[in-house]
């Protein structure tokens, strides 16, 4: 069972803290980056960002490149709707967004310039 909930964006961790840098070095005007941005300041956030309860912040499993446009200024919320999942099976949640990050697919920003 999950439950919907407003959540401070300081309170937000990224999916792998190690591999944040990825997300925060996407530049501002990748095409990808600025229609995300274009849509979101046009219709809002349509889709909440769905984390796990971490102590007292919470992990975003989907939703990141959306927490890095908070976290630049880009989009000016300090609140946003989040999907509270269960903590279970958490290293199957981890290695699927791994594999997905590392495929591109949608939801992972990847440089123009990424071989991988």
């Amino acid at each position: 069972m999950w439950i919907r909930k407003k959540i401070s964006v300081n309170k937000l961790l990224y999916w792998n803290e190690k591999e944040k840098h990825d997300y925060l070095a996407v530049p501002q005007n990748n095409s990808d980056y600025q229609e995300i941005l274009k849509d979101i300041k046009e219709k809002g956030m349509i889709n909440p960002l769905q984390v796990t309860k971490e102590g007292d912040h919470y992990r975003v499993w989907e939703g990141n490149t959306r927490l890095s446009m908070m976290r630049s200024g880009d989009l000016d919320l300090k609140e946003v709707d989040c999907i509270i999942l269960p903590n279970s099976n958490i290293e199957t949640r981890k290695k699927s967004r791994r594999e997905n990050y590392q495929a591109g697919l949608p939801g992972t920003i990847k440089n123009k310039d990424d071989n991988n």
